[in-house]
């Protein structure tokens, strides 16, 4: 059995969401079990506007996770 959490990056943002909707049936709803998404930017490197506020919280949020995540799954679109 593997420990520690899993990195599932996927070809691109469509790819990962799907895996994420595909998986959330199947994974256990317990804290010790997260399944948790990195979203993509959604914007061009050097777009004049900011990406969506959702989007840079949901980053964060994952971030902050991450040196505390004994367990889970992290799905990520390559682009990020």
């Amino acid at each position: 059995a593997h420990r520690g959490p899993l990195l599932l990056v996927r070809y691109d943002i469509h790819s990962a969401h799907q895996v994420q909707v595909y998986l959330q049936p199947l994974w256990p709803h317990r804290p010790g079990l997260p399944l948790i998404g990195f979203p993509d930017w959604e914007t061009l490197p050097y777009a004049q506007f900011s990406p969506d506020p959702n989007i840079v919280s949901q980053r964060l949020a994952t971030l902050h996770r991450l040196p505390s995540l004994a367990r889970g799954i992290v799905v990520v679109p390559v682009q990020t």
